[in-house]
């Protein structure tokens, strides 16, 4: 297991909000050491693009770490991590004295993720135009709490031959952006959204 920790030159964790180095941990022999180092510079006075392209270019070099930590995570960082799948850990501190314990819960979670999983993945339905999907994702992720917008969709817009889908949610996932998927939104009844995707 690797857990990417953002930190300042005193190897304290801060808020992803200014300049600190991201240090990749990965245990061996029961001591946990730095694989990797990643410079992220941010601050206050930029703008959401350059924000944006600095958390993915980081996003690029962790490769396949997906624990995340730091003192404060909110804004464009939080909402590009939680749509990447990143575990994302609120801690302030040093490494050495929490590494143990997000590996230990991440380790638990893990483990009855695995249990719950559903054998086969929910999917969209075929309507009764064809290529014309329909899923209502809502749904689905009351019922199998352990899945994700991305378990669920991305495997049928990858690997489905369609021309479009309709999926009922309760927002609109921020991954679709990063993926620049083709879709378009409109609210619908008691807060929830109807998101049509097209096939690029």
């Amino acid at each position: 297991m690797k857990i990417a920790v953002f930190v300042n030159k005193e190897g304290i964790t801060i808020p992803i909000s200014n300049d600190g180095i991201v240090k990749v941990y990965y245990k061996e022999d029961n001591n946990w050491i730095v694989v990797k180092q990643i410079d992220l510079k941010l601050n206050e006075e930029m703008d959401s693009i350059s924000i944006r392209n600095e958390i993915k270019s980081m996003i690029l070099l962790l490769e396949d770490c997906n624990i995340f930590v730091a003192e404060n995570i909110k804004g464009i960082s939080f909402t590009i991590l939680e749509g990447m799948l990143f575990k994302i850990w609120k801690v302030k501190g040093r490494p050495e004295d929490f590494l143990d314990y997000i590996s230990e819960k991440e380790l638990h979670v893990k483990k009855e993720t695995m249990k719950k999983v559903p054998t086969i993945l929910p999917e969209p339905i075929e309507s009764n135009e064809e290529g014309k999907f329909h899923i209502d994702l809502k749904a689905v992720l009351l019922e199998y709490k352990n899945l994700t917008t991305k378990k669920v969709l991305l495997p049928f817009l990858e690997n489905k031959n369609f021309n479009e889908l309709k999926v009922i949610c309760g927002h609109v996932p921020p991954w679709f952006d990063d993926l620049n998927i083709n879709y378009k939104s409109k609210p619908i009844a008691k807060g929830d959204y109807q998101v049509t995707i097209y096939k690029n």
